[in-house]
Parts: C-alpha cells; structure tokens; sequence
C-alpha cells in the first residue's frame, strides 16, 4: 500500500509528456527512479551518495555530477532546454539562487520547473502540497 507514496513514475510521466527532450537535473538528492522512467540520464546537483562510485569510474562525470549553488546557476543559465526536479523543502533555496521558474509538475515531495520563456510572469510553488501531480 505504501509502493503509490514513494514511487515518482506519475511526476516522470509528466516530464516525458511536456518536456521529451529536456536534460534532466536533480536538486539537491538525486532521484534514482528518474533515468528508468524518463528513458534518460539524469544531472544531480547535491551530494553524489550512492552515485559516488560510479562517478569515480565513468569519464564523462563532470558532465552530470555537480554540487553546489554555482553549478546550479551554471546549468540553470545554460540555454539548452533543462527540467529541474527540485525538493519541495529546498525550493526556496533553489529560488534564491535561480530567481524565477515555470512550474510544470508537482507532487507532494518534488517540484518539476523551468526557466521562464522572455516575457512570462515568474510562477512559484503552488500553496497546496498534494499528492497529486499538477500539468
């Protein structure tokens, strides 16, 4: 009964069907289930935790392994089409790094945004921590 809670493949979904095409990356914990679901490799900026040995091992880990609010802003400013999966509890922090985002998803741990189109007003959080996955 718990497997529903804990499963992100309905805020994947969502990713694949708005964004198919976008990098993915991760804030500030790495979501394992993303690649499988999302059909890609997946950026984290955070602590590397189970990542750590692979990362050791593979040449092109500075390309998907980052840590810190310079990194952030360094693949938030890039202009290639990225989708930020970030925690609910650290978006603030996110915010106070990147300024304003689109939110394309949500559920009642993650917040999936964007950079803003030019001339889009700036769209946060929603005020509701459902469980449910807003489009």
């Amino acid at each position: 009964m718990a497997e529903p809670a804990r499963s992100y493949a309905r805020l994947a979904q969502t990713i694949e069907r708005i964004q198919p095409t976008a990098r993915l990356v991760t804030y500030p914990r790495y979501v394992q289930s993303l690649p499988f679901y999302c059909r890609r490799r997946v950026i984290v900026v955070g602590a590397k935790t189970e990542l750590a040995f692979g990362s050791e091992h593979v040449p092109d880990a500075v390309d998907y392994c980052f840590s810190g609010p310079a990194d952030l802003l360094k693949l938030w400013n890039d202009p290639r089409s990225t989708v930020f999966v970030v925690d609910r509890v650290a978006i603030e922090q996110f915010r106070q790094v990147v300024g304003s985002y689109q939110v394309i998803a949500s559920d009642s741990k993650k917040v999936v945004v964007m950079r803003l189109d030019i001339g889009q007003p700036g769209q946060h959080i929603p005020d509701t921590h459902s469980s449910d996955v807003n489009p």
